[in-house]
């Protein structure tokens, strides 16, 4: 949040400096009180709490997001950027609720995503934010995506969703899917190769 005030603020500084040095400064009085002024406006905006970001650069990626991206190097190597895939982060713990989804989220981009429902069947923990979707409901939103990208939590969904994830292994929890659609029938996960 911190660099996108900083930025927001950066902004306004530059504009305030601009506003005042197109100020015509006719007399002595008129330019030493425009030079005080700018002074001032520069030492309260090097004081201000959110000039970190601007003189020492952005905080280091998180360990979570470099995890999240060499496990998706494969998944964007081998899919085109104008496809389509259902994420899926079931979390375990309160701490992981949304923060690991958005983080894929982000990083498959320009690629389609859902936004909403990246947790699915029984809640694991009171306050667990998951659609509670009948086998049903799922297969009709993965109908909507050629892909589906698990990267927690598979073994759960194995349990709670058999027909839906039939094909899968059972030795992962964590994949890359691509959604087959039978006439008439659910749609089945097949792993996706990554050649």
């Amino acid at each position: 949040m911190d660099r996108y005030l900083q930025t927001y603020e950066l902004g306004v500084a530059l504009f305030a400096f601009g506003v005042l040095l197109s100020v015509p400064a006719v007399t002595y009085a008129r330019k030493a009180f425009i030079g005080a002024l700018a002074v001032v406006l520069l030492l309260v905006y090097r004081v201000s709490p959110g000039r970190d970001y601007l003189y020492m650069g952005a905080p280091p990626m998180p360990p979570v997001r470099a995890e999240l991206q060499r496990f998706l190097k494969p998944f964007i190597a081998n899919t085109p950027p104008n496809a389509s895939a259902y994420l899926i982060w079931q979390s375990t713990d309160p701490t992981e609720n949304g923060f690991q989804f958005w983080i894929m989220h982000h990083e498959l981009r320009p690629r389609t995503t859902n936004y909403q429902c990246f947790s699915v069947g029984t809640p694991s923990y009171d306050g667990d934010l998951t659609c509670k979707l009948s086998e049903e409901a799922l297969a009709e939103k993965f109908n909507n995506f050629q892909y589906v990208v698990v990267a927690n939590g598979l073994s759960s969904l194995r349990k709670q969703y058999p027909n839906l994830f039939g094909l899968v292994p059972e030795t992962q929890n964590s994949g890359f899917f691509e959604a087959v659609k039978v006439p008439g029938q659910l749609i089945r996960l097949r792993t996706l190769s990554m050649d």
